[in-house]
């Protein structure tokens, strides 16, 4: 741990500053000038004029422990002008890795990234500094939706780094491969990254040199949040808030705070509020723009659970407006979705996931492609089955994907008095057609059964026309008592199919009650016509 004599013990010479030059350029390289926070009030007293590295390093640590402070940036611009009157390529660009980490840290991410770019010309691709500037510039891609691009400039950030043995360094880009394969939607990736990165982090934790502790617990705690997995996301969001605490870094206690918000609020509605509530307002006082933005997203998931649909949809506008990054605009917008299917306003649901289609589609971003399409087959009952055969495209066996697999149990009897039962409860259809439709199209399996048959058998008196008509109204109907599994019934051409994938049929026609009334027996005079009594 980097540490400076006191002017006390140096005899009140300058010695102290002397020293605090030598040491700059490497703690600076190093990313450890946050190890100076206990001497910081006494160094901020030291003659730095002459020493712009000192002056940096000051800067940066400052910088560490109170975000946004004007102070900050006097020093910076200060050691600035000297290393460009002095010509210091070397010095201009650890200045310039500086420069752009104080704009990123405000959510200013055109100056950052500049600043990056002009560090990496400067250093000319060097380790540490020039290989962290490249993960850093990873963003470019990733605010314009290019995931594969962004993880191809972090791959090879970190590839320089592993060559230069330099571990410590190596957290910069595999912070960011997890963030990407977390929108991307590769979660097992996103996971061995994440241990990679812990036991890096583990090794230095007690050197005290870097901040990136916090937003891996929190990168883990959306990643456990995805999957499911309440109890490991609480205790990984509570770590996070922990060594944010630990390190006085509320930086990243604001990053924690804004995604446990949004990703735990379905079981922490009132914590996820208050969270979003807390980073919102201490985003406002560090100055950073970025996550205040994002905290808005905490506040509108919160709201939605609350069953405060307006409050929640207004917020989700707010952050769908903030937000330039397509895929953080997305996300707004998928929540808007979701809040507007709640509050039973399908057509504003389906818009607003027909437009963060067009933003996630493009960028590979396959979880939240499954995501938009499933919540596209709620809003589009129609069309639901294509809706669900293309999320399912998208998706592979990680738990993350588990929304596609219904928690509501379709099951269909046909033993006794038939009747159709989701999520343990009998389904009350409004019509006996509509209830008898269903079973009879379990009993058809995958090739369906032609519509106008179907139609025939359940109103043989009705003119074609009229029976065109109660067929529309008929599958209204069947979607309206199958609710969440409305999606498997589907209109292919000319025939009418059930998807049957996870459903339970107990029994077959031949175990019908032979003494069937009313919907019993209207089912046996139907799959009679239908020719399906066999099956």
């Amino acid at each position: 741990m980097a540490k400076v004599p006191s002017a006390t013990t140096a005899g009140g010479s300058d010695e102290p500053a002397m020293v605090l030059e030598q040491m700059a350029v490497e703690v600076l390289t190093t990313g450890a000038p946050r190890s100076l926070a206990p001497q910081l009030d006494e160094l901020l007293g030291l003659e730095l004029e002459e020493r712009p590295f000192a002056g940096l390093l000051v800067a940066a640590a400052y910088h560490d422990v109170y975000r946004g402070h004007p102070r900050v940036v006097e020093l910076v611009e200060a050691a600035w002008e000297q290393l460009l009157r002095q010509q210091d390529e070397q010095g201009l660009g650890v200045a310039a890795n500086v420069r752009a980490n104080i704009a990123f840290a405000r959510g200013d991410l055109d100056e950052a990234l500049a600043w990056w770019r002009r560090c990496l010309d400067l250093l000319d691709g060097g380790v540490p500094l020039g290989a962290t500037a490249l993960a850093h510039l990873s963003v470019e891609a990733y605010r314009r939706g290019d995931l594969h691009g962004a993880i191809a400039r972090a791959e090879e950030a970190r590839s320089k780094l592993m060559a230069a043995g330099d571990r410590p360094a190596q957290l910069v880009p595999l912070v960011y491969l997890v963030l990407y394969d977390l929108n991307l939607g590769d979660f097992a990736r996103a996971e061995i990254e994440l241990d990679r990165a812990d036991g890096i982090w583990k090794e230095i934790a007690s050197v005290g040199v870097r901040n990136d502790g916090p937003l891996l617990s929190a990168l883990r705690g959306v990643l456990e949040a995805l999957r499911g997995h309440r109890g490991e996301s609480d205790a990984a969001f509570a770590q996070a808030l922990a060594r944010a605490d630990e390190l006085s870094a509320p930086w990243y206690a604001v990053m924690a705070r804004c995604m446990r918000g949004e990703f735990t609020a379905a079981w922490e509605p009132e914590r996820s509020l208050a969270d979003g509530h807390r980073a919102r307002e201490e985003a406002l006082a560090i100055g950073d723009r970025w996550w205040t933005s994002l905290s808005v997203l905490a506040e509108a998931s919160a709201l939605r659970e609350l069953a405060r649909f307006e409050e929640a949809i207004e917020r989700y506008g707010h952050a769908a407006e903030d937000l330039s990054n397509p895929l953080e605009r997305a996300r707004a917008l998928v929540g808007m979705g979701e809040t507007h299917l709640r509050s039973g306003d399908r057509p504003a649901a389906r818009a607003a996931f027909e437009e963060a289609l067009g933003l996630v589609e493009p960028a590979d971003a396959r979880y939240w492609v499954a995501r938009v399409c499933a919540g596209l087959a709620a809003a589009e009952r129609d069309r639901g089955q294509r809706w669900i055969a293309r999320a399912r495209a998208c998706s592979d066996a990680d738990p993350a994907y588990d929304f596609l697999r219904p928690s509501d149990t379709l099951r269909i009897e046909l033993t006794g008095r038939p009747s159709v039962h989701l999520g343990g409860q009998r389904v009350v259809f409004l019509t006996r057609h509509a209830e008898v439709s269903v079973q009879a199209l379990a009993l058809a399996g995958e090739r369906g059964v032609e519509a106008r048959v179907l139609a025939e058998a359940l109103w043989p008196a009705a003119a074609p026309t009229r029976r065109n008509h109660r067929l529309r109204t008929l599958l209204w109907q069947v979607r309206n008592g199958l609710g969440s599994q409305a999606w498997r019934v589907a209109r292919r051409g000319e025939r009418l199919v059930l998807d049957l994938s996870g459903v339970e049929i107990v029994g077959d026609a031949t175990t019908l009650d032979d003494r069937a009334t009313g919907t019993g027996l209207l089912l046996r005079d139907v799959l009679a016509e239908l020719d399906l009594t066999g099956r």
